[in-house]
């Protein structure tokens, strides 16, 4: 993500940084303080009605929310469940919950937390599974790549580094949960 002097002032961010911002610290310091005012009052369920009709105006009639929890796990496991199995709602949705989100906010019970989520599944909305992230992006070419690495030289960056990210989906995996790997 990047921001202008304006965007940084605006949000109290070090003002001699370059407006770039990578990896996690792009959705926590930067886009998700931007989004929440959109997201509070009846926000959040007008831009889920708005996603509603443009999925199905392109004839989509299942979703992936890949990364449930990361706007809020208290407003997104009230409000999704509920527009979701609305019968006037034309689509169904499987979500799968962001282990960072969970495990920093439940601590040592997000397993069972979200184990929990999943005996509510429905016709349509669905929970199913756990995502991880590896790396970055490759639109801010921030991925990781082998050697050579990009025409720069640079390689990208882990998100969670290979070794632990084995321990992080090993007691999920344990527990029963696909697990998604953002790579």
């Amino acid at each position: 993500a990047y921001a202008n002097s304006a965007f940084l002032c605006s949000r109290r961010l070090d003002e001699n940084s370059s407006g770039q911002f990578l990896g996690t610290n792009a959705a926590y310091r930067v886009l998700l303080p931007a989004m929440a005012p959109m997201l509070e009052g009846d926000g959040a369920s007008e831009l889920l009605r708005y996603g509603v009709r443009f999925y199905q105006m392109g004839g989509i009639t299942t979703i992936a929310e890949l990364a449930f929890g990361g706007t809020g796990t208290a407003m997104e496991e009230k409000l999704l469940p509920g527009a979701y199995n609305d019968p006037a709602t034309p689509i169904r949705a499987v979500a799968v919950a962001m282990e960072s989100v969970y495990v920093a906010e439940k601590g040592e019970r997000a397993i069972e937390h979200v184990m929990n989520l999943r005996r509510h599944s429905a016709d349509k909305f669905i929970y199913h599974g756990v995502k991880f992230f590896s790396d970055d992006a490759f639109l801010s070419f921030t991925m990781r790549v082998g050697a050579p690495g990009y025409v720069d030289g640079h390689q990208g960056i882990w998100l969670t580094e290979p070794a632990q990210l084995y321990e992080r989906m090993l007691p999920w995996w344990r527990a029963g949960f696909h697990i998604h790997v953002h790579s």
